[in-house]
C-alpha cells in the first residue's frame, strides 16, 4: 500500500518480524506513514520534509497528541474484561539536539495553540469576575444579591515537567485527559523511578484505570481519578535506555519507541502547507468535541466502541501471532511485547476516530471497521520490529554495533553505495580501501545485500552494494543512463550506464 492507497482498500496483514535472537540489529526501516489516516499522513510527510528528517520524529509525538485530543471520550472494548483507552506513550530515541526538539515543537503546535487560547480565555474570565466583585463591594444593592459565580478552573490540555501529585491534581481538574510532553522524557522517568512508587501510579494512568492517591496535602488529602487518561510523548537520549530497562522494563515497556537516524539537520525551504494545517485544525476541533456519557451522579465515562466481526478476526490473529513469537524473549523485551496487542487496538481506535472526524468513512461511529483495524495492526507491527531492533542494540557486541551503524549509514544514502563511497563516509573507513571493501563483502556474506557491477563514464566498472531490504537503488532502477548517488567529477553527478 502506498501513500495514496485509501484505508478502505483490501489490505493484507503485514508479516511480523522474526524473533529477537534471529540476527543482530539490522538497518532502520522508515515509519509506514501510508497507514496513517488523512490529514495526519499529509502533515507527517510535509513536516518531515521541513525538518529534513525521518517521519518518525514527528509521527510519535503526533500520535500521542491525537490520542490526548480523543481522551476519555472514547475507548475500545475488545471483550467484557478487556478495554483499551485512547492513551499513547511514545518516545523517540536520539542524541540531545535540535532535531528531536524541533520535531516535538512542530508536532505539538496545534495543542500549544489551543492551550494558549484556553489560558487567554481563562484570564479574561478572571478579570471579568474581579471587576464584578469590586463593583459588588462598592454597592449596597449588589451586596444583597448572590455573589457572582467564579470562573471554571483553567482548562489544561498540556503539561510539562510535573510531579505525580501535580499530575493527579491536573487530572482531577481536567477529567477528559491530558498530554504530557517533555524534551527529556528519559530524565523524567528516571526521576520518578528514583523516587519510588511511580510504577503503580503510571501503570494505572497508562490503562486509564480508577486510581486513588492519598497525598500529604491538608486541603486535598485524597485524589480519586475514575479515568486518569494521560498520553505522553518526548525524546530519550540513547544513554538513558539502559537505566529505563534496569527495572526489567516496568516503565519502558509501556512506551512505543523509535530510534530513527539522527542526521544533522540541513536547511530546507519546505513548509507545512496552509491547507494541511487547516485540515489538522478541523480534525482537532472535531476530536475535542467528542463527549463521553454522564452517569447518574454526573460523572463522565468514555463511550465504548467495538471491532466489527472482520476487524475482530484480524485482531485475534495478530494477538496469537505475537504470542507465538514471545517464546524465550528476555524479560524486558517480553514486558514490552505484552503491550503490543493493546497498542494495536488503541492505534486502531485513533485511526477510526480520525476517519470519522474527517468524514472519510460513513460507517457506524461505534464500530471500528476492518480498514481501521488493519492500519492499527500494521502500525503495531512496525513498532514490534523497531522494539526488537532497539533491544538488540542494547545487547550487541562491538562487531554488531559497527554493522548496525554501517547499515544505518547505507540506508541514509539510499540503500546503495560503493567501496569508494564508503571511504568518504564513516570515519573508520576513510582512505582505507581494503576495510571498506571487506565491510561491504561481509554484509553480502551475511545476507544483507548484493553487489551489482556498473560501468562508469570514465574508468573501470565498479561494484555497487545495495541492501536487500531496499532494492530501489538509484543506479539499479530502470534502463539506460543512470545517475551515480555521489558526485564523481567536478562536483557534479556523472551519468553511468549498465
Amino acid at each position: 500500500m502506498n501513500a495514496s492507497t485509501p484505508l478502505n482498500a483490501d489490505l493484507a496483514p503485514a508479516t511480523l518480524p522474526t524473533p529477537v535472537a534471529a540476527k543482530p540489529a539490522g538497518p532502520y526501516q522508515s515509519f509506514p506513514t501510508q497507514l496513517l489516516p488523512m490529514p495526519l499522513n499529509c502533515f507527517v510527510h510535509e513536516a518531515a520534509q521541513t525538518l529534513d528528517g525521518d517521519p518518525a520524529w514527528v509521527t510519535l509525538p503526533l500520535l500521542a497528541e491525537v490520542a490526548a485530543a480523543i481522551g476519555n471520550a472514547r475507548l475500545i472494548r475488545l471483550k467484557r474484561s478487556w478495554r483499551e483507552p485512547a492513551v499513547i506513550w511514545a518516545a523517540t530515541i536520539g542524541p540531545t539536539g535540535a532535531l528531536p526538539a524541533a520535531a516535538l515543537k512542530l508536532a505539538l503546535e496545534a495543542i500549544q495553540l489551543r492551550q494558549g487560547q484556553a489560558v487567554q480565555h481563562h484570564a479574561l474570565n478572571m478579570a471579568k469576575h474581579k471587576t464584578q466583585m469590586e463593583k459588588r463591594n462598592e454597592s449596597l444593592e449588589l451586596l444583597l444579591k448572590p455573589k457572582p459565580q467564579p470562573p471554571q478552573p483553567l482548562r489544561h490540555l498540556l503539561v510539562g515537567d510535573i510531579t505525580l501529585a501535580g499530575l493527579a491534581r491536573r487530572l482531577e481538574e481536567n477529567p477528559r485527559g491530558l498530554l504530557l510532553a517533555l524534551d527529556d522524557l528519559g530524565g523524567w522517568f528516571g526521576q520518578l523511578a528514583a523516587a519510588g512508587g511511580a510504577q503503580h501510579y503510571l501503570g494505572m494512568m497508562h490503562q486509564a484505570a480508577p486510581l486513588k492517591i492519598d497525598t500529604q496535602s491538608f486541603r486535598h488529602p485524597t485524589v480519586y481519578l475514575p479515568h486518569p487518561a494521560v498520553s505522553i510523548c518526548g525524546s530519550i537520549n540513547p544513554g538513558q535506555l539502559p537505566g529505563l530497562y534496569a527495572d526489567d522494563g516496568a516503565l519502558s515497556a509501556r512506551l512505543l519507541l523509535a530510534m530513527p537516524p539522527a542526521a544533522p539537520a540541513k536547511w530546507s525551504d519546505a513548509e507545512v502547507s496552509d491547507s494541511t494545517l487547516g485540515a489538522m485544525d478541523r480534525l482537532y476541533t472535531k476530536l475535542y468535541q467528542l463527549e463521553g456519557l454522564p452517569d447518574a451522579d454526573g460523572a463522565i465515562h468514555p463511550v465504548e466502541v467495538t471491532f466489527s466481526p472482520a476487524a475482530q478476526t484480524r485482531f485475534v490473529d495478530f494477538v496469537n501471532q505475537l504470542a507465538r513469537q514471545s517464546t524465550n524473549m528476555p524479560t524486558a523485551l517480553a514486558a514490552a511485547w505484552s503491550q503490543l496487542p493493546g497498542y494495536a487496538a488503541r492505534l486502531a481506535l485513533i485511526v477510526h476516530c480520525c476517519r470519522h472526524a474527517t468524514d472519510e468513512t460513513a460507517g457506524d461511529a461505534m464500530i471500528v471497521d476492518e480498514p481501521s483495524a488493519v492500519a492499527g495492526i500494521g502500525l503495531a507491527e512496525w513498532f514490534a520490529a523497531e522494539l526488537q531492533r532497539i533491544h538488540r542494540s542494547l545487547h550487541e557486541s562491538d562487531a554488531d554495533r559497527h554493522r548496525r551503524q554501517l547499515l544505518q549509514w547505507i540506508t541514509a544514502q539510499g540503500g546503495c553505495v560503493s567501496a569508494r563511497d564508503l571511504q568518504r563516509g564513516p570515519r573508520r573507513y576513510r582512505r582505507d580501501a581494503n576495510s571498506a571493501e571487506a565491510a561491504l563483502r561481509e554484509l553480502v556474506d551475511q545476507g544483507y545485500g548484493n553487489f551489482e557491477q556498473i560501468k562508469l563514464e570514465q574508468g573501470p566498472p565498479e561494484d555497487v552494494f545495495h541492501l536487500m531490504e531496499n532494492p530501489n537503488c538509484p543506479v539499479l532502477q530502470g534502463g539506460g543512463d543512470r545517475i551515480s548517488i555521489f558526485p564523481r567529477k567536478n562536483g557534479d553527478p556523472v551519468a553511468v550506464a549498465t
